[in-house]
C-alpha cells in the first residue's frame, strides 16, 4: 500500500492555488510509492476538506478558520506515517497552520511568499520565526529572497529549493462564462497590458497608477492598462488617475475561464512589485508566452536576465514605469513578435532542477535511493 503525502493549502480557490497546486502534484508524483493528495477549499468530485474561510463576516470566518485547523490536526494526528507540506503565503494565519509543527517532525514548510516574516504586527513576526528557528524541520524555498529572511531569522535546519513549479492547465475557456466587463474592458484597438492578482501596496500598483499619469496623449491613446484582482489594501484608491481612457478595473476575484481569457487576449503583463519572494504571475505570463514588464526585483532579474526574450526589466518607480511603456508603444509592431525565442523557451522548459528536488525529496520521505530521478530517466 503507497505512502500519502499531502499538500495542505488553506487560501485555494480564494486565490488562483489550484493551479499552484496542480503543477506541485505533478512533480510529487514522480517519487515512487507515494500517493500525493492535495487538501483544500476545492474538490471537483466530492466534499472539499477545508471550507472556504475568506469569505462571510468575521465571526463565521473565524469559526471556520478553527474547525479548519482542528480538522487538519486530527488528520494529521492519525496519519501518523504520512508527511504534510503547509504552504505559507506570508500572511499572519500562517502562524496558526505552522503550529502544526510543535506536533509533528513530519511537517514541511512550502515558502510561497515570506511577508509574514515582515509583518507590522512585531508579536505574530516574531512567534513566525520562532516556529521556523525551533519546531520546522524542512521548508521549500523558490527564491534567494526566501533564503535570505530564512538566514536572518537563523533558521538553520534542511533546505531544499526548486524554481516555481511551471503551470500546466488547458488554455481554453467557456465563453459563457465570461463576464461582460471583462470582455468590455480588452480593447481591439489599443495595446493591452495587463496588471493581474492581488491589488495592493507590495506589488505597486499605486507605482503603476502614478505612471500612466506621467504619459503623453499620444502615448496613452495607444495603451490600455488593465488592473485584474481583488483590490486587497485599498492602495489603489489613494491615486488620482489622470488618464480614465487608459486604465480599466476589474477589482474582483477573477474565475478560471476568466483568466485565461485575459491572458488570451492581451499582450503584455505588468509587473510593477516592490517585492517578491516569487509570482505565480510571471509563470502565468510565461505560460501564455505573453511579454513580461517587471520592476527591478531580484527574483523578476533572476528570469529576465536568464531569458532575455521573455521581456523587459524596468526600475521601480513611476517615471522607469512610464519610459517602458512609451517604449512598449514605439517598438510593439516591431519587435512583439521576436519575443519567447525558441532557444530561451526550450532552455526555460528543461527541468534539471526539478529533478534534483525530486531526488532530495525522495531521500527526506525515507524511500530506498537506487537510482536517483535523472539517472532513471
Amino acid at each position: 500500500m503507497k505512502k500519502k503525502l499531502y499538500i495542505v493549502d488553506h487560501i485555494g480557490v480564494h486565490s488562483g492555488m489550484h493551479y499552484y497546486n496542480s503543477a506541485f502534484k505533478n512533480h510529487l508524483d514522480k517519487i515512487n510509492d507515494f500517493n500525493i493528495k492535495v487538501l483544500s477549499n476545492y474538490d471537483k468530485d466530492k466534499k472539499p476538506f477545508f471550507y472556504n474561510f475568506y469569505v462571510g463576516n468575521n465571526i463565521l470566518r473565524a469559526f471556520l478558520l478553527l474547525i479548519n485547523y482542528f480538522r487538519l490536526l486530527f488528520k494529521l494526528i492519525v496519519s501518523k506515517n504520512s508527511y504534510f507540506i503547509l504552504l505559507s503565503y506570508g500572511s499572519g494565519i500562517d502562524a496558526i497552520f505552522m503550529t502544526m509543527s510543535v506536533f509533528s517532525k513530519k511537517i514541511i514548510i512550502d515558502i510561497h511568499e515570506v511577508n509574514a516574516l515582515q509583518l507590522h504586527n512585531r508579536i505574530i513576526a516574531k512567534f513566525i520565526s520562532l516556529l521556523y528557528k525551533h519546531y520546522v524541520k524542512t521548508v521549500i524555498c523558490h527564491s534567494d529572497r526566501s533564503e535570505k529572511l530564512l538566514d536572518k531569522i537563523g533558521y538553520t535546519k534542511k533546505r531544499i529549493y526548486v524554481p516555481h513549479f511551471k503551470y500546466q492547465f488547458p488554455k481554453t475557456y467557456k465563453t459563457e462564462k465570461i463576464k461582460e466587463d471583462i470582455i468590455q474592458n480588452i480593447s481591439n484597438e489599443k495595446i493591452n497590458v495587463l496588471f493581474f492578482g492581488y491589488v495592493n501596496f507590495e506589488k505597486g500598483i499605486d507605482i503603476l497608477l502614478k505612471a500612466t499619469n506621467l504619459l503623453t496623449n499620444n502615448i496613452a491613446n495607444k495603451l490600455n492598462v488593465i488592473i485584474a484582482g481583488k483590490d486587497k489594501d485599498g492602495t489603489i484608491n489613494t491615486v488620482d488617475i489622470k488618464n480614465n481612457f487608459t486604465v480599466r478595473r476589474i477589482l474582483r476575484r477573477i474565475d478560471d475561464d476568466e483568466l485565461v481569457y485575459l491572458f488570451t487576449h492581451i499582450d503584455y503583463v505588468i509587473l510593477p512589485y516592490r517585492e517578491t519572494s516569487q509570482s505565480g504571475i510571471l509563470e502565468m505570463a510565461i505560460y501564455f508566452k505573453k511579454p513580461i514588464l517587471a520592476s527591478k526585483v531580484k527574483y523578476f532579474e533572476q528570469y529576465l536576465l536568464q531569458y532575455p526574450t521573455f521581456g523587459m526589466l524596468m526600475n521601480g518607480n513611476e517615471q522607469s514605469i512610464a519610459n517602458k511603456l512609451t517604449e512598449v508603444v514605439d517598438t510593439h509592431s516591431e519587435y512583439y513578435d521576436n519575443y519567447f525565442s525558441d532557444e530561451d523557451f526550450t532552455n526555460y522548459e528543461k527541468e534539471d532542477e526539478f529533478y534534483n528536488f525530486i531526488d532530495e525529496m525522495r531521500e527526506l520521505l525515507n524511500e530506498t535511493k537506487t537510482k536517483s530521478y535523472l539517472e532513471s530517466k
